[in-house]
């Protein structure tokens, strides 16, 4: 029986995984190249290079603006046609105990793309709800921490999703999210046809992460994700 990788190989393949498959299927036109390396406070960290200075969701700046300096730095590793943009990152102690992680999916909060030329995507079905004239632009953000001196049950999950730009909008979720499941539910949720599925063909699922949600976070409405 061959011994399992550790967590940061598996993540590092699933990244590269998604990847390829979002190229492959027209969805995506742009990347940064994900690598492991050695991250602050002696972190093993799996990440693109933009990182060190990439603008925080955090900030107290309009979406708008946020977006704007993200896209003139580069500061995603996939970036979808109609001008979304993907973000990972995950931070280790060592090669299998993951500390940190965030997943961001940020849209493109004017769509220029398509008002400038619509009909370039108008016959193309994963994109009929996001120029949608009743959507509305939300950002989203998967995180992971489990330092003990920022979970505080229900109010700060290990794990959670969060919102729009809401501070404290923190959704428990079980487990730290993996690229696969991330970019699944972001396909599922934003990219789907009427009659049509965006994932058929997505590569399989390669890492299971610890459970993390605590008796009373499962009794409230939470994310439920795969998990040991």
């Amino acid at each position: 029986m061959s011994k399992r990788k550790p967590a940061v190989e598996l993540l590092k393949k699933e990244i590269e995984d998604v990847t390829v498959f979002l190229v492959g299927k027209g969805l995506v036109d742009d990347q940064n190249l994900v690598a492991r390396r050695p991250g602050m406070n002696g972190y093993v960290a799996l990440e693109a290079n933009y990182w060190a200075d990439a603008p925080r969701m955090q900030e107290k700046i309009p979406y708008s603006e946020l977006y704007a300096r993200l896209a003139e730095s580069r500061a995603y590793d996939l970036k979808f046609l109609d001008g979304a943009f993907v973000q990972f990152r995950f931070l280790f102690r060592d090669a299998d105990t993951l500390a940190k992680s965030e997943l961001r999916f940020l849209p493109s909060p004017t769509l220029v793309t398509f008002q400038e030329d619509p009909e370039l995507y108008l016959h193309d079905e994963p994109y009929g709800d996001v120029i949608d004239k009743r959507a509305v632009t939300v950002p989203l953000r998967f995180d992971y921490d489990d330092s003990e001196d920022v979970v505080k049950e229900v109010l700060h999950p290990v794990s959670h999703l969060t919102l729009g730009q809401y501070p404290n909008c923190r959704i428990a979720a079980s487990a730290a999210i993996t690229p696969y499941h991330f970019i699944e539910f972001v396909l599922r949720s934003f990219y789907r046809g009427k009659t049509t599925l965006p994932t058929d063909g997505l590569p399989a699922a390669r890492a299971v992460m610890p459970q993390t949600i605590t008796d009373g976070e499962r009794a409230l409405v939470h994310i439920s994700l795969p998990c040991n």
